[in-house]
């Protein structure tokens, strides 16, 4: 049975959005809120409309995908989950659960936890999504904002262990290609397992492609080439049909013997 307090809690939530609910603890709000009350968060916004505010965007996206509740329940794997998507089969759970005073015999037998705690919660697995994200792509700082975003959102969604198996995806993301990135996430099991969150994360990666020209093809108006794997400038001036000299020459200052993938290089 919903009370009046869940509905204060859950219209709270849907008018403010998770920006607000998060600060919803500091007011006193979470205790309004029934153990067994699911919140469902606002959609982000379009990247366009983001805040450029990485750990609140990344905060945003991860709770819209995720979803809120206090006690267990079961993913879309069959996993036993908590909170924003903690997965409670991790073998830091019992530790993580301990650092924001929680038990975790408590909770893995449907004890609830309170808001704070699940904010607390979130905070480490986020935390620690991101490190794992930048462990997996180690140029992970130098990619669009959107593809940060996407990268960490799937990192905290799968875990390290599962990310390392998007082998050809790294691939495509260490090339700059973001199209075949994410075609990589649309041909993948995880794809149809998270839902809605899928299309909205291919969305993203999709948003990055158009920033930037397609690797290893040549750009009509600006006359740029992305540098992708095994390219050489030589490589590059026979399939571009260009001559090598006058490709140094537009590129001025280039170590010819060390271009590095994603590098711009213009076309004469």
């Amino acid at each position: 049975m919903i009370n009046d307090n869940d509905l204060i809690f859950e219209a709270y939530v849907q008018e403010e959005g998770v920006k607000d609910m998060l600060a919803a603890g500091a007011l006193g709000l979470g205790s309004l809120m029934s153990p067994q009350a699911e919140v469902q968060a606002k959609e982000p916004p379009p990247i366009v409309q983001q805040s450029k505010n990485f750990t609140k965007d990344l905060a945003d996206q991860i709770t819209w995908g995720e979803g809120i509740r206090t006690k267990k329940y079961l993913d879309t794997k069959g996993n036993w989950t908590v909170g924003i998507g903690y997965n409670l089969t991790n073998s830091t759970a019992r530790q993580d659960l301990a650092a924001v005073g929680a038990d975790f015999e408590k909770v893995n037998t449907g004890g609830p936890l309170t808001m704070d705690q699940v904010y607390a919660l979130f905070n480490i697995a986020k935390d620690r999504a991101v490190k794992d994200a930048k462990q997996w792509v180690p140029d992970f700082d130098t990619l669009p904002y959107p593809v940060q975003l996407v990268v960490a959102d799937m990192s905290y969604n799968l875990g390290l262990p599962e990310l390392q198996k998007f082998v050809k995806m790294k691939r495509a993301l260490q090339e700059k290609d973001f199209n075949k990135a994410s075609d990589e996430m649309v041909g993948s099991l995880w794809y149809d397992q998270v839902k809605r969150r899928g299309p909205k994360l291919v969305s993203l990666m999709k948003s990055a492609a158009e920033e930037v020209a397609e690797p290893g093809t040549r750009d009509a108006d600006e006359k740029i080439i992305i540098v992708k794997q095994d390219d050489t400038l030589t490589k590059i001036s026979r399939d571009q049909k260009i001559d090598l000299n006058e490709l140094i020459k537009a590129n001025p200052g280039i170590n010819p013997d060390k271009i590095q993938i994603g590098q711009k290089l213009k076309l004469p």
